[in-house]
């Protein structure tokens, strides 16, 4: 049976991969910047956010994995 307490945990990165997405489509519209410079300002507001309803372990994970990925761009 599954652990319906963990789920909110386990739907913040799908959720949250979508939200920036959409956000940042909406911006690039309205702006005019490049997609890419407003995927980059709406992950970071994405990460400030979901690293505090993140567990502490994946909490640390997450925001290696965010800063590994801005480094890329």
């Amino acid at each position: 049976m599954p652990d319906f307490a963990t789920l909110p945990y386990q739907l913040v990165w799908p959720f949250g991969l979508a939200l920036t997405w959409m956000l940042g489509e909406i911006l690039y519209a309205r702006t005019g910047l490049p997609r890419i410079s407003i995927y980059g300002i709406a992950g970071f507001l994405f990460g400030k956010v979901a690293a505090n309803y993140l567990a502490p372990a994946d909490a640390e994970i997450f925001l290696l994995l965010a800063n590994l990925a801005f480094g890329l761009v």
